[in-house]
């Protein structure tokens, strides 16, 4: 739905863009309100004057997002993910031509948001990095590391574009095709949501809003800070992940953060993170709870005996552990034993290829190895007798097509970090071969269980022979590609699992 808000306090209906639901970005000019949007990487238009949509279709094939737009005279200039590509689009023909830009073009990731300014062409790469481009050329300025968004001019410069990194305050300089700092630290943590110029007090201030609520206002007469967290009454979260640890506490994350630690004999939350990041996997081992986060694939440990700290950091608890390496995003399995963690992730958007993390917990080193099985994800791990056996998934990062099947099983030796063997279940009277297996679990019978989809089987460990299985559902994967099939243990006797995503 587009909204319009007049500033008598009425808010207006416009109606239902013809596109698609989500809508990634919306950018006006002086006749139309354009919108590019997910999944079919269209762009609309709402004409101000005669208040009609116009649906101007999918600007490139095989791309998910169109997130950036700038109007350059009669064209427009585009932005896309999961591949980094630069369109421009005429207005009155609709002919379209891709730019090439230096560093940036087809490789993985997002073109976020497109600025012009004066005559360079401003590309926010991976919400936090800035390329400028010669709008003639396209030759590469300059770049620089920001937090997502902008301020175009500053008052008494208009040479002079601000910036929040990190921190500090700073300043990109057309003239001098280069950065300034104004104010070296001082401003809240987190990508930008809001940022503009504002009168407070009869004087000019620059206001910005973090993604974590926090907001702060700078003074431009003498650059004086204030800033707090935004007042705003914590809204229920859909769950994400649900994981018991050993000593009956129940693990809630949220989506897309959030973290809660629940005592089922109490009935009551122990204790809530509500800025903790989007947990896509839980293990437990030798006392602690590890956690591994999305987005780009971080861990994170957490000690029950000792208190509650979060701040991110290698000092908190939850403390951050390390990052999962080479361009991963989710991790979506884990298990643990013998002093290590094992992580097996899902890459990032537009990227093939998932990884296997060890966290080895008497060195407290990570160590990542990549492509163990070539260009496929991994959603299943369980560990056996000093191996851990793993499943992959023919899809990859959001944004891509999924590679060439089967899925995979593969044996990883962990005392000498590498992989011995990997193979294709021979499950009987299967309706077609696999393409995602996961989650793993050794059973009590001493098999290791998988799922994939609708299917259940157990094989021998040693011989990977499987030993039983059946097709409870047809093989359709209508669902989520990236969230594993779960299989849990009951203390009475019974396997319960997410099999066609039913319980």
């Amino acid at each position: 739905m587009l909204y319009r808000y007049r500033q008598t306090g009425q808010l207006e209906n416009l109606g239902v863009n013809p596109s698609n639901v989500w809508v990634i970005n919306l950018v006006p000019d002086e006749e139309y309100i354009w919108g590019g949007t997910y999944p079919d990487c269209k762009l609309f238009s709402y004409d101000r004057h005669t208040a009609q949509f116009h649906d101007h279709g999918t600007i490139i094939e095989g791309q998910d997002y169109l997130r950036g737009i700038a109007r350059h005279g009669d064209h427009l200039l585009l932005s896309t993910g999961a591949t980094k590509q630069l369109l421009r689009y005429h207005l009155q023909t609709q002919d379209k031509e891709t730019l090439a830009l230096e560093q940036l073009s087809n490789t993985s990731g997002f073109l976020d948001r497109l600025w012009i300014v004066d005559r360079y062409l401003f590309v926010a790469s991976d919400f936090i990095h800035m390329y400028v481009y010669d709008l003639e050329t396209y030759k590469l300025v300059d770049r620089f590391d920001f937090d997502n968004l902008m301020l175009v001019t500053h008052p008494e410069d208009p040479q002079l574009l601000l910036y929040k990194d990190g921190h500090a305050l700073r300043g990109w300089h057309i003239g001098k095709l280069g950065s300034v700092t104004i104010i070296e630290s001082g401003l809240p943590a987190g990508r930008c949501k809001a940022l503009e110029w504002v009168k407070h007090d009869g004087e000019d201030h620059i206001a910005l809003v973090t993604v974590n609520a926090e907001q702060a206002m700078i003074r431009l007469s003498d650059l004086k800070v204030t800033g707090s967290t935004l007042n705003i009454e914590p809204q229920p979260l859909l769950l994400t992940s649900l994981e018991f640890s050993p000593d009956g506490s129940l693990y809630v994350g949220g989506y897309h953060r959030g973290m809660s630690k629940y005592n089922p004999s109490m009935g009551e939350i122990e204790w809530t993170i509500g800025l903790f990041p989007q947990t896509e996997g839980m293990t437990f081992h030798e006392g602690h709870v590890y956690f591994g986060t999305y987005t780009h694939a971080h861990l994170y440990r957490y000690d029950p005996s000792e208190p509650l700290f979060f701040d991110w950091s290698a000092e908190g608890n939850p403390r951050w552990i390390g990052q999962i390496e080479h361009k991963q995003d989710r991790p979506f399995t884990m298990t643990a034993s013998d002093g290590y963690v094992f992580s097996g992730t899902v890459p990032d958007y537009g990227t093939y290829g998932g990884a296997l993390a060890v966290w080895n917990t008497r060195t407290e080193t990570l160590e990542t190895f990549p492509q163990v099985i070539e260009n496929q994800s991994i959603l299943g791990l369980t560990y056996w007798n000093g191996y851990v056996f793993g499943g992959s998934s023919v899809w990859g990062g959001l944004g891509n097509p999924p590679v060439d099947g089967p899925a995979k099983i593969f044996v990883w030796d962990v005392e000498n970090r590498k992989k011995t063997a990997e193979f294709v279940p021979d499950i009987p009277n299967r309706d077609r071969e696999p393409l995602m297996i996961g989650e793993l679990s050794l059973g009590p019978d001493g098999l290791i269980w998988g799922a994939d989809d609708g299917t259940i089987f157990a094989f021998d460990p040693e011989t990977h022979q499987v030993v039983k299985s059946k097709m409870v559902y047809p093989t359709a994967y209508l669902y989520s590609k990236w969230r594993p099939i779960y299989i849990r243990w009951g203390s009475n006797g019974l396997l319960y699992t997410t099999l066609g995503r039913r319980l």
